[in-house]
């Protein structure tokens, strides 16, 4: 999950850049809000499921792995970043902002769903704490 956040944010400074370079020869706004949702919801999101699941699970006794169901969260925030991202980019994207807000819920809703109950029961290996 940290490298694919990293992908991310490496995504993110390159279409900046060509926004960049796009507005330095007359063309501003070539691409729109996607660099800042590709940083947003790409990279942060990515790196908050990533850390939030693996210290949930630490402090909570269990193994160090994301299982099945978190790499499905993990890749709702995906869909949610790449579906905002052309929400910018198709000329009748309008309905995918909705669309990605919808994903974006689903997931982060989800990993609730998923690790709030870690922080309320006792420790999976019986350590105090």
């Amino acid at each position: 999950m940290l490298h694919i956040a990293f992908a991310w944010a490496a995504l993110a400074f390159a279409l900046f850049t060509l926004d960049s370079l796009a507005a330095t020869f007359g063309h501003p706004w070539l691409l729109g809000l996607a660099p800042l949702h590709a940083l947003g919801m790409g990279f942060f999101g990515a790196m908050l499921i990533g850390m939030a699941s693996r210290v949930s699970l630490g402090h909570s006794g269990y193994k160090l792995e994301a299982d099945t169901a978190t790499w499905r969260l993990f890749g709702l925030v995906q869909a949610a970043a790449v579906t905002r991202m052309l929400a910018d980019w198709l000329p009748a994207g309008v309905w995918l902002i909705d669309l990605a807000a919808v994903l974006w819920l689903a997931a982060f809703a989800g990993w609730a769903w998923k690790y709030a109950p870690m922080t309320w029961r006792p420790r999976a290996d019986g350590k105090p704490g």
